[in-house]
């Protein structure tokens, strides 16, 4: 289960608007890399070229890639993306 602070966190989420999108990873990597941009600038890590997300995307099968984008007024706030085999989630 989650901890507290998550459960906390989720619920104030839920309440506040957010909705969670699955949406088709090939199709939306500008918009996910642009998240991804803000991010790693505030955390001044180097961010990998986005040519790199196509290439993962294109030699993965479909079914193991979920991209989730967190919207709020339906605008995109947040998203992440799970690739997985046949057992775990990375």
């Amino acid at each position: 289960g989650f901890t507290g602070t998550c459960r906390r966190n989720i619920n104030r989420a839920e309440r506040r608007g957010v909705t969670l999108e699955v949406v088709d990873p090939y199709t939306h990597v500008p918009a996910f890399y642009s998240i991804l941009k803000e991010s790693y600038a505030n955390s001044r890590i180097p961010l990998v070229d986005i040519s790199h997300f196509y290439s993962v995307f294109r030699e993965m099968e479909i079914e193991r890639i979920r991209m989730v984008f967190a919207k709020l007024d339906n605008q995109v706030i947040a998203a992440s993306c799970f690739l997985t085999d046949a057992e775990r989630v990375y």
